[in-house]
């Protein structure tokens, strides 16, 4: 795939590759480029969680899928919540295991940003924050679910809304909390904003004591 090869020639050698059944030694490719062709993705969350939550399966389908595209790969690692993942960004980097990290669940003071850099290591946040700290950035439109929902709600005659969230330490959380707001006040709607974790005990738990309040205070629709 490199350049300045003619297509006759670059032919010819893939058809005799083809015949000898010839395939390329990853290792050996990844100590002549430097690259390894793997992507990284620290994912520091309860296991149970992440089966729980099609975000992450769907998110790691497609970057699969585009890896697979390109022959390239991906490497996953599950982690607690208390800084481990950081242990694992700290060891791929120094064994030159990937050549750069995807990252999710932003948050404030975000250290694996400033331990990234440090080290040079390439890595793309995915967020609703635009931020300008020398990272890539892959930007969620949070307003367009926002305003999807909302409009939905408006159109059914609801007035009365109840925002079940994740944890408002993640930035993502909190910018969808506040547009739901903003966004809300302009249909005339009142809103209600509980934090709660991405399990499903917690969302249960949540919406059992919002149905049950008072016929006054009850939300009429949940998000």
């Amino acid at each position: 795939g490199r350049p300045g090869v003619s297509a006759q020639t670059r032919a010819r050698v893939l058809d005799l590759a083809e015949e000898l059944g010839f395939h390329p030694s990853s290792a050996a490719v990844a100590l002549s480029a430097a690259r390894t062709g793997t992507i990284g993705i620290v994912i520091a969350r309860d296991p149970e969680v992440i089966t729980a939550e099609g975000f992450y399966m769907r998110t790691l389908f497609g970057v699969e899928q585009y890896l697979n595209d390109a022959d390239g790969s991906l490497l996953l690692r599950l982690t607690g919540e208390n800084g481990e993942d950081l242990d694992v960004y700290r060891r791929w980097a120094r064994q030159g295991r990937v050549d750069g990290f995807i990252l999710y669940d932003e948050h404030d003071d975000d250290p694996r940003v400033p331990l990234l850099l440090s080290m040079r290591m390439p890595c793309v946040m995915v967020t609703s924050s635009a931020l300008d700290d020398h990272v890539g950035r892959l930007i969620t439109p949070e307003v367009e679910t926002v305003t999807v929902m909302l409009d939905h709600l408006n159109s059914l005659g609801h007035r009365r809304i109840a925002h079940l969230s994740g944890p408002t330490g993640y930035i993502h959380e909190r910018v969808r909390a506040q547009m739901m707001t903003t966004e809300g006040r302009r249909r005339g709607m009142r809103m209600r904003h509980v934090e709660g974790t991405y399990s499903y005990e917690s969302g249960a738990e949540e919406a059992h004591r919002l149905l049950t309040l008072s016929a006054r205070s009850r939300p009429t629709a949940l998000v």
